[in-house]
C-alpha cells in the first residue's frame, strides 16, 4: 500500500490494515531510490506475507539494505532475524535493544508475561538476529536520497527509538482512514514513532517492567520539539498532513498535569 511518494505500508495487523499477520505493527518501507529501508518488522508468525508486500508493492528484498527497530516487543521485532536473512539487511536499534536482539531476550521483551497473560500464543519466540547495530538519539543514517534521524522515545519501553525521515518530497499519495491529503500539502518530514504516540495524541502503558508514564511523557515534550508533518505510528491510523497535531494533542493534557489519554486496545 503506497502512502506516500517514499512510504509504503508491507505489514499490518488487526489493529491496523490487515495486510498480513493479525499480530503484525505496521511495517513501513522507506523508498530511497536506490537503496531501501524498513521500520519495524512484524512479529515473525509470516515474514513471507511482508516480503510478498515488498514485492508487490515493485520492490526486491535485497534491495532493502537497512530494517530500523523502534523497541523490543515481539509485534515489532519478531520478523527481524528472520527478515534479516532474507534481505540480507543491517537491524539498527538502541544499544539495550540492539544487545537484546542478539541475545533473542525473552524477558527483557516482556514476552514471558506476555504469553501468561495470553497476549501471544504460547508458541511465539523472539528468535535471535545474526548482528544489530547500536544507534544513540541524534544519529543519522542515508537510505538512498533519505535521512534518517534517531530520536529517543523512551516509555513504553525501554531502548524505544522514533525516527525522523527527511526526503525533502514527501508528497501523499493515497488517503489514511478520512485523514487523506490536502491540496496545501507540502510535507518534507515524516516522524515514525513505533508505540511512543499515536494518533490523537494518545500512548499506550502496559504492566510490564519497562514501562514509564514519567519516560512517556519526556517523549511527548522531545516530539513536541520536533518540525515534521507526516506522522506514522506503529499501529491504527497515520496521517499524511498536519500530524504535529497530535503531539500537541498530547502536550495538551500534559499541560494541564495530566497523562495523555490511553490507546484502547
Amino acid at each position: 500500500m503506497q502512502l506516500t511518494e517514499t512510504v509504503h505500508l508491507v505489514g499490518s495487523g488487526q489493529n491496523g490494515f490487515s495486510l498480513t499477520d493479525p499480530l503484525d505493527c505496521h511495517v513501513y518501507l522507506l523508498d530511497g531510490g536506490a537503496e531501501l529501508a524498513l521500520i519495524d518488522a512484524g512479529a515473525g508468525r509470516d515474514v513471507p506475507a511482508i516480503v510478498a508486500q515488498i514485492e508487490a508493492a515493485g520492490f526486491a528484498p535485497s534491495d532493502v539494505a537497512k530494517i530500523f527497530i523502534t523497541h523490543l516487543h515481539l509485534d515489532h521485532a519478531g520478523g527481524a532475524a528472520e527478515l534479516q536473512r532474507v534481505c540480507d539487511a543491517e537491524i539498527v536499534a538502541s544499544q539495550d535493544v540492539a544487545r537484546w536482539l542478539v541475545e533473542g531476550n525473552e524477558e527483557a521483551a516482556s514476552l514471558v508475561s506476555s504469553r501468561q497473560a495470553g497476549g501471544y500464543p504460547g508458541g511465539s519466540r523472539l528468535a535471535a538476529v545474526a548482528s544489530a547495530a547500536a544507534a544513540d538519539a541524534g544519529a543519522v543514517f542515508r537510505v538512498g536520497e533519505l535521512t534518517v534521524e534517531v530520536v529517543k522515545a523512551d516509555g513504553h519501553s525501554q531502548g524505544h527509538l522514533a525516527y525522523l525521515v527527511d526526503d525533502g518530497k514527501n508528497q501523499p499519495v493515497a488517503e489514511s482512514g478520512g485523514d487523506g491529503p490536502r491540496a496545501d500539502a507540502g510535507c518534507v518530514r515524516a516522524l515514525f514513532t513505533g508505540d511512543a504516540l499515536f494518533f490523537g495524541g494518545r500512548i499506550l502503558l502496559q504492566n510490564i517492567w519497562d514501562c514509564s508514564l514519567e519516560e512517556s511523557i519526556a517523549t511527548v515534550r522531545r516530539f513536541a520539539e520536533l518540525e515534521f508533518n507526516q506522522f506514522f505510528p506503529g499501529h491504527a491510523t497515520f496521517s499524511l498532513q498536519d500530524g504535529k497535531r497530535h503531539v500537541d494533542a498530547a502536550v495538551a493534557h500534559v499541560e494541564r498535569l495530566l497523562p495523555p489519554p490511553q490507546l484502547e486496545t
